[in-house]
């Protein structure tokens, strides 16, 4: 199952679009996206969620020099709501208002639960990686330990 828009109460920004990476496919329904130096990308559990795309289609291996076609996209709203599938299945009632990262572009990792939007890994700082982590979703309707409705944070 790929992320639906669930509830957009009230939805008042209009789609955006931006060229779309090279090889990726989206013909399956729609994915939480990320913007990186004007290309939009399929998110991943270490990216900023710009939104979820609207596009379907297979685009080229060379789309982003030659074919240069774009994907129209919704941007994140605190107000918008996707019913989302989620892995390892280890979200109950109770972890409402929790916050979550991502699994892959269309799913939710259930065990990256935490209750802060925002907190260091261990107690050292390392200088090579960001030791802050920053869950990208949040549970805002329990339905099932597989599929659930969450927000962009």
């Amino acid at each position: 199952m790929t992320v639906k828009v669930y509830s957009m109460v009230p939805y008042t920004l209009n789609e955006l679009w931006g060229l779309w990476t090279n090889s990726a496919d989206t013909s399956a329904g729609q994915y939480f996206v990320s913007l990186a130096w004007n290309v939009v990308w399929k998110a991943t559990s270490s990216t900023v969620i710009a939104g979820v795309s609207l596009s379907q289609k297979v685009y080229t291996s060379d789309n982003q020099t030659v074919a240069q076609v774009q994907l129209n996209y919704i941007p994140k709203s605190v107000n918008a709501l996707y019913l989302c599938t989620i892995t390892w299945w280890t979200i109950t009632v109770a972890d409402e208002w929790k916050y979550y990262k991502l699994s892959d572009a269309e799913t939710i990792d259930g065990t990256t639960e935490t209750e802060v939007r925002a907190y260091v890994v261990g107690g050292a700082w390392d200088p090579a990686s960001d030791p802050v982590v920053y869950p990208q979703v949040q549970l805002v309707t329990f339905i099932t330990a597989t599929s659930s409705v969450f927000r962009i944070i």
